[in-house]
This record gives structure tokens, C-alpha cells and sequence, in this order.
């Protein structure tokens, strides 16, 4: 099946298998027609059919692909259509997080990560949006108590677990590092539990660095969007930490990429994620600014200005996460990118 999509003055072709696949699409291109200011009446438009097709069908609660991920679509909206949607869909939401708070889970299952806690297909996403969106002061010290559980029942004597932020620990690490900023109350017992898991992270991220041939880059599955998530988490709870072994770190990460993989205008896996990654970095520590100002350097050749545009395109290379509508949303930015774009990214 296909379906035309309007972008701007830009007319895309989408093929899809099933219907509810429109709702991500529709989801994403009301996204990035609102964040590119298009045509107001196309952006109403488009969500009242997004809202018909949510009578008819269900989602689950992801970040990636469910109700979650239409809460983050109403953040960039001020249609009155879709204040009582937002409404009713945040108590579902938060009706069914409620029971899961009864059932915390260790993070590590059977050796490797509990994809239960995946950030686009599970927990993680869904806890990122409370804590980085709103302020429900209850919900999230719930979500904060829930996650110590869950470190507390977790076992770290395994080796070669996931520690990425897309679909691994790391984005643990910065739910809780944001709690903490936006809250600043933490008992001595919670700071000695989450340093448990900073540093099993920190030993398997500096593993990976003595091992490993290629490192990455990437903000999802890449080593420095690891490095950034410890870093972060280190100075919201005041770990000590050695300037010496972050240098080593960091080294490695940009000595080891291949700069040929960086030529992506996204910011899962592309060169403008790398380079945001890299101006945090610098902003938690002036101290690694030398080496990072050297990589951005040779960045900026990498990071293309001009793309093709492909107009007939599957829902998933359609995405506002990785795809064409992330290029749409990035491209010809000179760094003023949306705040609330990036904060999807916990950036």
C-alpha cells in the first residue's frame, strides 16, 4: 500500500504493509512539519487522521513506536483536538507504568541486558519522557525508587552486556542523571547503588577500548555516547573520577572510529550526533576540550550540507529518529537545533 505524505512543499511517496503504520508515519511528519513550521492547516489535517486511526487500533507504550512516542508529538503541538487526547493517553500510560513499579526486574537477565529496559522498544524510553518532559514530581521520584530496585536486584558479574544508550544500560544512567539535576535529593544508600552500576559500565567501556580495533562514535550504540552517560552521571552524583582513565577513554573512542561512518545527517549514528555528544562533554569538562576541538576539526568535513532526496520511501526510512525526516529536521541548521528534538535523544 502507499501513501502520499506532505512535508513542507515536498511530496513523499510511503509504502506501507499495514495500516498501523500510518500512525508512525503521520506521527513523524507532524513532528517535523511542525518543527519546520510548515502549513498549519496540513499539520491539523494530518493529526486528525492520526487521531481516527488511533480509534481503530492499539499501540504499546514505547518510546520508539507507541502511545509514548505520540506524548513526545504533542510536546511541538497546540491544537485544542489533541489537548484532551494528550490527557487521556498520559493516565493510560501512567495507569499501566503504575502496576510495573510492583515488578522490578534486575537490568542484566541470564547474562546479557534485559531488552525490558531497551530505550525505543521498552522502559527506558517511556521513563525518559517523564523525567525529561514533565515535571510530575510523584511519578518520577516513583520511576527514580523503581530503577534503584531494579539495580539493587541486578547481578553485575557478567561480561559483555549491552552498555549502549539505544539498547543497553547507559541510558539508565542518564534517567538518573537527569532525576538528579532536576531534583537534587538522593540518600547516600541510592548514590552507592547507582555507583554499582557506573562502574560496571566504566570497566566494560574501558574493556571495549583495550580490545576492540574499530570503536564508534555514535550517539545510540557508539562507545562515546557510553563515555558521555558516565561522564554525565559522575558529576550529577559527585563520583570521584580519574581525568587520566576519561582521557585514555576518549582517546581511544576518536583514534579508533572510522571517520567514513560519521557521514550521516542524523543523530542516532551520524556526525551531528557525534559532534553534540562532544559539546556536552566538553560542557560537564573543559578539561578533554583539547582533544575534542582536534576531532571536531576534521568533523566538519564528514558532516554533509547537501542530500539526495529520496521521495518514495518505506515507514522506516521515513523516521524522524534516523531517516529522511531526520535529515529534513537537521539539515542547514548551523547548530541551532530544537531543544525539545534533542532532549528525545536525552541530549
Amino acid at each position: 500500500m502507499k501513501k502520499k505524505i506532505k512535508v513542507g512543499q515536498v511530496e513523499y511517496t510511503i509504502i506501507y504493509q499495514e495500516k498501523i503504520e500510518l500512525i508512525i508515519m503521520l506521527r513523524d511528519t507532524i513532528i517535523a512539519n511542525s518543527l519546520l513550521e510548515n502549513d498549519a492547516t496540513i499539520i491539523h489535517n494530518y493529526i486528525n487522521e492520526l487521531l481516527e486511526l488511533l480509534k481503530q487500533y492499539k499501540l504499546d507504550l514505547t518510546y520508539g513506536y507507541g502511545y509514548t512516542s505520540l506524548l513526545f508529538m504533542f510536546e511541538f503541538l497546540n491544537d485544542n483536538s489533541c489537548k484532551m487526547v494528550y490527557k487521556e493517553m498520559n493516565k493510560y500510560i501512567k495507569k499501566q507504568i503504575l502496576e510495573i513499579f510492583n515488578i522490578p526486574m534486575p537490568l542484566i537477565d541470564n547474562g546479557k541486558f534485559n531488552i525490558l529496559f531497551d530505550y525505543f522498544k521498552g522502559l527506558s524510553g517511556i521513563f525518559s519522557y517523564y523525567i525529561f518532559f514533565t515535571s510530575e514530581k510523584e511519578l518520577n521520584e516513583k520511576i527514580y525508587h523503581y530503577l534503584i530496585k531494579c539495580i539493587k536486584l541486578t547481578k553485575f558479574n557478567f561480561n559483555n552486556v549491552n552498555i549502549s544508550i539505544a539498547h543497553g544500560l547507559s541510558s539508565i544512567l542518564l534517567i538518573l542523571s537527569e532525576y538528579k539535576i532536576k531534583n537534587n535529593r538522593t540518600s547516600d544508600e541510592d548514590i552507592q547503588i547507582i555507583k554499582k552500576l557506573y562502574i560496571y559500565i566504566l570497566n566494560e567501556l574501558n574493556h571495549k577500548c583495550h580490545k576492540k580495533n574499530v570503536l564508534s562514535v555514535a550517539w545510540g550504540n557508539g562507545e562515546l555516547g557510553m563515555l558521555y552517560a558516565l561522564l554525565k552521571v559522575s558529576k550529577s552524583y559527585g563520583f570521584e573520577v580519574s581525568l587520566k582513565n576519561y582521557e585514555y577513554i576518549l582517546q581511544q573512542i576518536l583514534n579508533k572510529t572510522h571517520l567514513e561512518s560519521l557521514d550521516k545527517l542524523n543523530i542516532c549514528y551520524g556526525g551531528i550526533g557525534t559532534k553534540l555528544i562532544l559539546d556536552k562533554i566538553k560542557d560537564i569538562d573543559v578539561h578533554y576540550s583539547y582533544y575534542i576541538n582536534s576531532f571536531l576539526n576534521i568533523l566538519k568535513s564528514y558532516v554533509p550540507r547537501v542530500l539526495y532526496r529520496d521521495l518514495n520511501l518505506n515507514v522506516r526510512n521515513f523516521s524522524i529518529v534516523d531517516s529522511q525526516l531526520a535529515i529534513e529536521i537537521l539539515k542547514n541548521k548551523d547548530d541551532k537545533y530544537d531543544k525539545k528534538y534533542l532532549m528525545y535523544f536525552m541530549l
